[in-house]
């Protein structure tokens, strides 16, 4: 059964011992001091995103979110976040499209990447002006990067912090909102839209009307009232998790 899964080349290629020790030894720029934290592999690191930038041609559905692959050596920007299985890693924010998980933009965080917005306009930079839909969360998502990435032809649907911008009429009416009850406001070409399910979920995009479809929850198959960017977004949210798999 074992040999199914085998890759023989490498294995005839050198021993896994072998392979270890020049993995410890790797180095791809002489030891020294520089105010770029990923010097030591920066070079590789932008043949590597280049080509993932450039060698293949997402669909029209792509997600922003970050991984962090784990982490507990001694590094300077390694991150902490408790509500993460694993706790301690590198932070690395990536474009992935949503069908197959395919990395298509990067960057690693260390620890001084400048203005989150700068992040944004850097990883989307390659898909400006070609209409993507993009999904992502709140942690990203704002009226005002909204707008601008709109006028790049890139259109959005996420959830969104209450301080980024959602309409003051709107926070306290959806405070009196009951279980399956939606309120929305709308601004030109930007849709808000608060649905109380659990608990509040605040919504923004540049795609979608304020339809509200009927949708069957899993396990228990009963019938429920969503709106549809909800369901939109909850299907089209999982790319970078797609991708750590």
């Amino acid at each position: 059964m074992r040999g199914i899964f085998q890759t023989p080349l490498f294995p005839q290629t050198m021993s896994r011992n072998i392979f270890q020790l020049i993995q410890r030894y790797l180095h791809f720029i002489e030891a020294g001091t520089n105010e770029d934290r990923l010097y030591k592999i920066r070079t590789i690191l932008d043949i590597v995103v280049n080509n993932f930038r450039t060698n293949f041609i997402p669909d029209r559905e792509i997600s922003l979110d970050e991984c962090m692959p784990g982490w507990r050596g001694r590094l300077r920007f390694r991150v902490y976040n408790p509500s993460k299985i694993t706790k301690y890693g590198i932070l690395v924010r990536m474009v992935c499209e949503r069908s197959t998980g395919y990395i298509c933009n990067l960057q690693i965080y260390d620890g001084k990447c400048g203005p989150l917005t700068g992040t944004v306009g850097f990883l989307l930079e390659p898909y400006e002006g070609k209409g993507y839909h993009l999904y992502q969360d709140n942690d990203y998502n704002s009226v005002h990067q909204t707008n601008e990435l709109l006028q790049k032809l890139i259109t959005v649907c996420g959830t969104i912090r209450v301080n980024r911008g959602l309409p003051k009429d709107m926070i306290e009416e959806a405070k009196k909102l009951k279980k399956g009850e939606v309120t929305f406001r709308r601004n030109q070409e930007v849709l808000f839209i608060s649905h109380q399910h659990k608990r509040l979920v605040n919504m923004i995009s540049t795609l979608h009307t304020a339809q509200v479809i009927e949708t069957t929850s899993r396990p228990r198959g009963v019938a429920k009232k969503k709106p549809k960017c909800i369901i939109d977004y909850n299907t089209h949210m999982h790319g970078v998790d797609t991708a750590d798999q």
